[in-house]
């Protein structure tokens, strides 16, 4: 499923809630000019641990025997595999070779540096990554029906925000919306959550956003129910096209090597 990018003025964030996408097997892993989506089952992979375990550094090993649930061991074990399976396919290689680097506010990246970026969410079953030609922020969020949102709404939204949220058909849909597109754009952005979540405006349309947030350029966020339970917003500061791609890890490793 394809979806055209909207042109942006200066300054400005353009958000929008759009239909749940179609999720297709992807093939062609030729990079093209898109942002590839891809949504990957952890309770579908668990049985492939010992082989997510084996592709990983040895830093991330140390970093998984941190954890101390075994829910989280395996969340981070197969996001990591698979992001690193993902990636093979993509750069060529097999995926145990595939270096990470931190750039600002610790934000990861392929090192060396090249054209490819990436971005992980985790949420309860699901693991999401985005991965472009450019920058990108993602988020997913479980909607959770006795999260009490209410508490915290003053200090994380603006009024008008406030206001939409309260009007709403469903008001937790529409906290968990504007929840998402926040996370998604400070993710692109590289800066943290706690000191600008309530500087944004993300209601639908076209918003102002500060020089500082915004690095000087154009922002989309765009935004949908996935499974009428999670919430995911995606932040790009392109024209791309995107790539809605769901396979399992066995089909993703042909050609890799691994």
């Amino acid at each position: 499923m394809l979806i055209k990018a909207v042109t942006i003025p200066s300054n400005k964030v353009f958000c929008e809630n759009i239909p749940t996408p179609f999720w297709n097997d992807l093939t062609d892993f030729s990079f093209k000019d898109t942002v590839d989506l891809w949504k990957i089952s952890i309770k579908d992979n668990l049985s492939s641990l010992a082989f997510f375990q084996n592709i990983l550094s040895q830093e991330e090993l140390v970093r998984v025997n941190r954890y101390h649930q075994k829910t989280d061991k395996s969340r981070f074990t197969i996001g990591k595999g698979m992001l690193r399976i993902l990636l093979a396919n993509y750069l060529g290689g097999a995926p145990k070779d595939i270096r990470f680097n931190k750039g600002f506010n610790k934000k990861p990246f392929v090192d060396p540096p090249g054209t490819l970026q990436f971005n992980v969410s985790y949420s309860n079953n699901w693991i999401i990554i985005a991965i472009s030609s450019e920058t990108v922020g993602l988020d997913i969020e479980y909607i959770n029906e006795n999260f009490t949102y209410q508490q915290i709404m003053s200090d994380f939204f603006t009024k008008e925000e406030i206001e939409s949220i309260m009007s709403a058909t469903i008001p937790q849909n529409a906290f968990f919306k504007l929840w998402t597109r926040k996370e998604a754009l400070l993710k692109a952005t590289s800066w943290g959550l706690d000191d600008h979540l309530k500087d944004l405006n993300c209601l639908d349309g076209f918003q102002p956003i500060s020089k500082k947030l915004g690095r000087n350029t154009d922002w989309q966020i765009r935004s949908f129910l996935m499974e009428k339970e999670y919430y995911i917003s995606i932040a790009t500061n392109n024209q791309k096209a995107f790539r809605y791609c769901n396979n399992s890890y066995s089909s993703i490793l042909k050609g890799t090597g691994g």
